[in-house]
């Protein structure tokens, strides 16, 4: 049961739109919980996808990328999860474009986010809050001035000390007793701007990627509404995201996966 929290704006409705990945399995838990506990007064315009694939990689290249960091046995767990919710988006089952046609979202598929055209589709839409929800690809000043209101990133890190791809995979490899949730400003640098709000969680007792991510699924909604209530209301209460105290991560080695397994953790 995801630990939630209702939306109580001003009366005025804010528009929303959001950037994240065509991940089937997390995205869509998340995208529900901000819905189900939205009130009227928010509207999600729009949500756009883009390819779970980083650039860096070919299809080929990031599935055995993959399978020699998580070993064959948790890459083919997850492998199996994956397809099954992929057929389950194709057959329109449950997905994303399931419940963007329920809600009246619209939904955009998009290789990238920095043309003219994209920047074109979300002024049209009047926004007043853009979301960026485990967006790979880094945001031009001329997004980040679209909103009225903000443009806010979901990190699902500690910030300033968790920048970077995959914070959850490199604190618990890290051993750190604790992770967090952070929302902040997004500004032309990955992971910085001022943090909005931050909520921590317990890492003691978790030992695998997928139970992290469980408690993560159960914050993000709440922490969304919480901060677009307090940006609708003007009453955000914003904290430095010092990049002196700052470490930037990114995609673990075959040997950084090793070193996961061999403390006993697990992708799944």
């Amino acid at each position: 049961k995801q630990n939630t929290m209702t939306f109580h704006g001003d009366g005025v409705k804010i528009k929303i739109a959001i950037i994240t990945l065509d991940e089937p399995i997390y995205i869509p838990q998340v995208v529900e919980g901000i819905i189900k506990n939205s009130s009227k007064e928010i509207e999600i315009k729009s949500i756009t996808i883009l390819p779970t694939i980083p650039k860096k990689f070919s299809k080929l290249g990031f599935l055995l990328y993959q399978q020699k960091l998580m070993g064959r046995i948790q890459f083919s767990k997850i492998l199996i999860s994956y397809l099954k919710k992929k057929i389950q988006n194709f057959l329109e089952i449950q997905g994303i474009s399931v419940i963007c046609k329920k809600n009246n979202i619209t939904l955009v598929k998009k290789e990238s986010i920095s043309t003219k055209e994209y920047q074109k589709f979300l002024k049209n839409d009047e926004i007043d809050v853009l979301i960026s929800i485990a967006s790979p690809e880094k945001f031009s000043g001329e997004l980040i001035s679209i909103p009225k209101k903000a443009c806010i990133n979901v990190h699902a890190g500690k910030l300033p000390k968790y920048r970077g791809i995959n914070p959850t995979f490199w604190s618990l490899l890290n051993e750190e007793p604790d992770s967090a949730v952070t929302v902040h400003h997004i500004s032309e640098e990955f992971d910085d701007g001022n943090i909005l709000n931050q909520e921590f969680y317990d890492l003691q007792g978790i030992n695998s990627l997928d139970q992290a991510y469980q408690k993560i699924l159960g914050i993000t909604p709440k922490i969304i509404l919480k901060t677009l209530e307090e940006i609708q209301k003007g009453k955000t209460k914003e904290m430095i995201n010092d990049s002196s105290k700052s470490s930037y991560y990114s995609f673990p080695t075959i040997e950084d996966g090793e070193k996961f397994r061999k403390l006993g953790l697990k992708f799944i």
